[in-house]
């Protein structure tokens, strides 16, 4: 696991100094080994800063060449199936130099081309430069657990596994106008949009292939998990086939050269991964989790019911008040971009470190997939709820409790106002009274076509299912784990996000996959011999912290400009019981909490 940048072009003066500059922005992500490669002809400069887990040698080197010194790799991620691909590639003739899965991944390139990108099970975004036709490729996985982010002009082309890198890199960069709506709106500013102009998110599963001559790109996908017309209706066959790819998937995401661990929260999802992991390492299973003070948000009861079955080593990290207060500005300066979550993962990540693990596998992913969400409980009032008419979800504006002003994005059937009424942070009026501005104004921009739509005729638990994969789990959860746990040079491993899970998934019948008397009834089902019913009987709740509690303690909130009306409203809600502490995590975020600063817009973006 690692950080990358670079850049193809003259955008700036000196650019290697610049691509430099990048990757030292970036060295928490990659504290193990840098390098630089300079093609003074073709003006390509690719940087790399190294986590050493696979392959802990100096072969591991990169950014990397093939034999022919035609193609070189910059490489962020861990490819699982690595060894199989090395096996394929062994017996067409290829000779491997190192043990490292980034030359498997620059000879399967060499030999498949970008066919390459289709066969390939892990998390990643790289960057390749191929001389033979002076093309330079950025890639993403499949599911988007890894980043990448690019900027685009008539003069070249520039990318880096964080925004803020973009900020080092000499070129002039303006905060995006418009970022704030969307992080009002969502808790996040989603892509393809970052706060930054015309720095964008490279969609998951797509690469941009970008023609070094002649400075112009052409963004292609690669890879759609589009439901199979040839679906599995047998239950029992779905609880097998689940069984058996999950296993696998765990095995896989414990392939390492260094310390690695299970994050265990004591939910079904990291409960269920720590059981597997302990099936196959025994004694040398490390385990970690979080504990409180706070008994309303302690799953120590639960943590300990999966520990007295595995064994191996578990530690408990004691997070209280004072390590939240003491540890707020580094969060500050960890956050990539804006969001109301990842505090937790800095947290955990921290935990990590200091148990001395450079990788912990983690359960993002599974309620996602399985129907874990509240959201898949209300979908069968979705067809109704999306008639109402204006004039009555308007009235929901004029509530007193914020959750039920979310109602006024309901109405329509679009992506981002379904998405929008399950999770939305604050109403359009809502933000319209934050950024001094019309509701029409906040709607055009929110609803601007920009969000892909899923097909209407899609089972309703399918579209949820959707929405919270490619909207909440690909902006949110993964890019905030990202961030927050390479700041602490942790990488984090999500085996629900195993590419053989994520096609069986789409081979499921939905009636199968979602249904039953519990929440993820399949996933649970298929291990009903391997996880304890305590564990899985137990109501819903997800991983919190005592957030509310420390956050009103701390004196943040009484930094808040309430000047502005809604400010001082939604400040008194809070202190009233009727604002959840993210909504005001976010006021602080947007009034300057959020680190690093940008100039402001002063001239007309590119396309």
């Amino acid at each position: 696991m690692c950080r990358i940048a670079g850049m193809a072009g003259a955008l700036v003066e000196q650019p290697e100094q610049a691509v430099a500059r990048m990757c030292e922005s970036m060295h928490r992500g990659g504290p193990d080994d840098s390098g630089m490669h300079v093609d003074a002809e073709s003006k390509v400069y690719l940087g790399h800063r190294r986590l050493s887990i696979i392959d802990l040698s100096p072969g591991g080197h990169q950014p990397m060449q093939d034999m022919t010194g035609m193609l070189t790799i910059s490489y962020n991620g861990e490819i699982y199936n690595y060894m199989e691909l090395r096996t394929e590639l062994e017996a067409k003739g290829f000779k491997f130099k190192s043990e490292s899965d980034t030359e498997v991944l620059l000879l399967a390139f060499l030999n498949w081309g970008e066919a390459a990108f289709a066969k390939l099970n892990g998390m990643f975004s790289f960057a390749l430069h191929d001389k033979r036709d002076e093309s330079l490729w950025l890639v993403r996985d499949h599911s988007g657990i890894k980043p990448l982010y690019y900027y685009s002009s008539a003069k070249g082309l520039m990318f880096a596994s964080e925004v803020r890198a973009f900020t080092h890199s000499g070129l002039k960069i303006y905060e995006n106008p418009d970022w704030k709506y969307y992080f009002f709106a969502y808790g996040f500013v989603p892509e393809p949009y970052t706060t930054l102009a015309n720095v964008k998110m490279l969609p998951a599963g797509c690469y941009l292939k970008y023609d070094v001559r002649n400075r112009t790109g052409q963004l292609q996908s690669y890879v759609k998990f589009e439901k199979s017309d040839e679906l599995i209706t047998d239950v029992i066959e779905a609880r097998e086939q689940i069984r058996a790819v999950i296993t696998r998937a765990v095995s896989r995401h414990l392939i390492s050269d260094a310390p690695i661990g299970v994050f265990l929260s004591g939910g079904v999802d990291s409960s269920l991964i720590t059981l597997l992991a302990a099936r196959q390492l025994g004694n040398s299973l490390k385990s970690l989790s979080i504990i409180f003070d706070e008994s309303d948000y302690s799953e120590q009861k639960y943590q300990h019911i999966i520990t007295g079955i595995t064994r191996g080593e578990h530690k408990e990290c004691l997070i209280g008040r004072v390590d939240f207060e003491e540890g707020m500005q580094e969060v500050y300066h960890a956050m990539d971009q804006p969001s109301i979550d990842g505090i937790n993962t800095f947290f955990i990540a921290r935990c990590a470190k200091e148990m001395g693990l450079k990788a912990v596998l983690s359960g993002i992913g599974a309620d996602e997939l399985f129907g874990g969400y509240p959201s898949f409980a209300r979908t069968a009032h979705m067809p109704f709820t999306s008639k109402l008419p204006s004039v009555i979800t308007r009235l929901a504006e004029h509530s007193p409790a914020n959750k039920f002003r979310k109602i006024s994005y309901l109405g329509g059937t679009s992506t981002e106002k379904r998405y929008l009424f399950n999770r939305a942070l604050f109403s359009p009026a809502t933000i319209a009274g934050l950024l001094d501005t019309s509701v029409a104004d906040v709607e055009n921009k929110l609803f601007d076509g920009a969000m892909k739509e899923f097909g209407k005729e899609n089972h309703e638990a399918e579209i949820v299912s959707w929405m919270e994969t490619n909207v909440y789990m690909k902006n949110q959860l993964l890019k905030d784990t990202d961030y927050m746990s390479m700041w602490h040079s942790v990488e984090v491993r999500v085996p629900f996000l195993d590419v053989e899970l994520r096609n069986l998934i789409t081979k499921i019948d939905s009636k199968i996959l979602y249904s039953g008397s519990y929440p993820k009834s399949l996933l649970i089902d298929s291990f009903s011999d391997v996880l304890p019913e305590q564990i899985w009987r137990r109501p819903k709740k997800g991983f919190e912290f005592p957030f509310g509690k420390w956050f009103e303690g701390s004196g943040i909130f009484n930094t808040l400009d309430t000047r502005n009306h809604t400010v001082d409203r939604l400040q008194r809600e809070f202190k009233n019981g009727k604002l959840h502490w993210s909504g005001l995590w976010a006021l602080h975020l947007a009034q300057g909490g959020f680190t690093y600063k940008h100039e402001p817009e002063r001239q007309q973006a590119h396309v």
